[in-house]
């Protein structure tokens, strides 16, 4: 059993990856940050270059993120480091609003996270909802301590 990548096989993975990123669905985007994201901290990784081609492929199919997709994709960016540019931020803002009421709290609570050390701030519409949603799904009324 295998414990680590070496580093020429990992720059492989990571190259094929950037090349194929806009032939990625939700779940291959979400997961692939993931995996970047957890591995950071044992390999050097670039943020900038996952920018162009992940950002490009996000913004073509945030729609059909899922509630875990959107979370995932939330806390990978954060923790890569990859801070996406406002439309890509407001895109999934507003995938994360449509789909609020399928969120568990503690994905809702990851994407509020991401949000801060993304430093986006989704604006006061969006925190109230989030925040009633949260409160909601976790039997705590409407969110906002009423």
């Amino acid at each position: 059993q295998c414990d680590t990548v070496d580093g020429p096989l990992l720059k492989k993975l990571l190259a094929s990856s950037l090349a194929r990123a806009g032939t990625f669905n939700q779940q291959e985007l979400s997961m692939t940050l993931w995996g970047i994201a957890r591995i950071r901290d044992q390999y050097e990784i670039d943020p900038d270059l996952y920018q162009t081609s992940y950002m490009a492929a996000i913004e073509a199919r945030h729609r059909s993120f899922n509630v875990q997709a959107l979370s995932t994709t939330f806390w990978a960016l954060a923790k890569i480091g990859i801070v996406p540019g406002p439309q890509v931020l407001y895109l999934l803002i507003g995938q994360v609003l449509v789909k609020a009421k399928h969120f568990e709290p503690q994905g809702l609570s990851s994407v509020l996270w991401a949000c801060g050390l993304l430093s986006y701030n989704p604006g006061p519409e969006a925190l109230r909802v989030i925040s009633a949603h949260i409160g909601r799904r976790a039997g705590g009324g409407d969110g906002l301590g009423e």
